[in-house]
């Protein structure tokens, strides 16, 4: 299985060789009015890559709210293969659990999402929803949880990198709920301080170190990762690579 600590050193260590990435999901991905003027988790894993790895790679922005699995398929042409990326971080879920997809077909599309990347040379890489909060989504969102753990069974079915975003928000929304609810802008997505934690989870898994605090921020987002950790151990972080 590809390591994706393993690939940020390989293009740490290919300065002359570009490396394009997309950010392929719905509005969880998006960079949209919605982000509040902030960064989304896509912009911190960018930004991070370009700091600590160099301006040879890039991470393109490829999410478009309300997407589903179907959504995905339907504009991988346009969107993921027009730019000949290495990789491309699948973030989906959300509105297949609301729209009553079904967890056979849901698991169905995210196959053929991976093997038709694969194909083309395009390593997918299947990133985990967060933890919604549950109280205050309508009764579809029952399958939400077997939706999760069907993107752990085809990333490990397929031998690839898996972000598990879902393994560290759940615990904390079981057990600090009032805490939780403040990484939220609704009952589905997250906010700037949700955007940072999330963002900060996925850089721990490229293996770079945290990236730099908004100062405005600062305070908030480490008593937020203090917390998380708190429920479920989190990826450490490093200092340098």
């Amino acid at each position: 299985m590809t390591d994706l600590k393993t690939l940020t050193e390989t293009w740490k260590s290919t300065p002359n060789q570009p490396v394009h990435l997309i950010a392929y999901g719905s509005s969880n991905t998006e960079l949209s009015w919605h982000s509040l003027g902030r960064h989304n988790w896509v912009d911190w894993v960018n930004c991070s890559l370009r700091v600590y790895i160099g301006k040879q790679v890039s991470l393109i922005n490829q999410g478009v709210c309300g997407d589903t699995s179907d959504s995905l398929l339907t504009r991988l042409e346009r969107d993921v293969y027009s730019f000949f990326p290495q990789m491309a971080i699948i973030t989906i879920g959300g509105n297949d659990a609301g729209t009553g997809m079904s967890p056979s077909k849901f698991e169905a599309n995210l196959r053929t999402l991976c093997s038709r990347m694969m194909e083309k040379d395009i390593l997918p890489v299947i990133q985990t929803y967060y933890c919604p909060l549950y109280d205050e989504m309508p009764a579809e969102f029952v399958v939400f949880p077997s939706l999760i753990d069907i993107n752990r069974k085809v990333a490990a079915d397929c031998q690839i990198p898996l972000i598990d975003q879902y393994r560290y928000f759940e615990p904390m929304y079981q057990s600090l709920p009032k805490d939780y609810k403040t990484l939220f802008k609704d009952g589905l997505h997250l906010n700037p301080l949700g955007n940072a934690v999330m963002g900060i989870i996925a850089v721990r898994y490229f293996g770079m170190p945290d990236p730099v605090l908004p100062p405005d921020m600062e305070s908030q987002i480490i008593k937020a990762l203090a917390l998380m950790d708190s429920c479920e151990k989190l990826p450490e972080p490093i200092t340098s690579l």
